[in-house]
């Protein structure tokens, strides 16, 4: 097949996508860390997992966007808006983002602050993940896969939404 899916993120959850993509597509999947893409890349096992020859690495995440019309960022809450301003420059809206990132963007809420009782979130200050695609990039067609899942019970088969 001719079609690449991207998929952001080496962890755990990136890498049970690019496992259950890599069944009918070829992968690219985007690793921050150059030694991580190359070990993949030779060795087509990650986390103890075994890879499809599908999937291929790499460290560039403009080339992610350049090769793939769809691309899943998995990658934590935490790391999610700033992984999406490095891929953003590189998006068109063509692109179809389906995300599978747990949590919120708290943005730049000083959470010390609002531990200690010096401030407070608000709702505005609260976002989704597609509310964090939107507001970082040109992209209009966004997706969510959710679900109460781990990685282990969907590569043992088990369902997800």
């Amino acid at each position: 097949m001719s079609k690449i899916v991207g998929v952001i993120g080496s962890g755990k959850f990136g890498t049970t996508i690019c496992k259950l993509l890599s069944e009918n597509v070829n992968v690219l999947l985007f690793s921050r860390r150059s030694e991580i893409a190359e070990a993949i890349n030779v060795k087509h096992e990650h986390l103890g997992l075994k890879l499809s020859d599908r999937i291929k690495c790499t460290n560039d995440i403009a080339e992610v966007a350049a090769k793939c019309d769809v691309i899943f960022p998995v990658v934590p809450s935490a790391s999610f808006r700033k992984m999406m301003k490095s891929l953003a420059p590189h998006l068109e809206p063509r692109h179809l983002l389906i995300h599978a990132t747990k949590g919120l963007d708290v943005g730049n809420v000083d959470l010390n602050a609002v531990k200690d009782g010096e401030g407070r979130v608000k709702p505005n200050d609260v976002m989704t993940m597609s509310e964090v695609i939107a507001s970082e990039s040109s992209v209009v067609r966004v997706g969510c896969m959710s679900g109460p899942n781990l990685s282990a019970e969907i590569m043992a088969g088990e369902p997800a939404a």
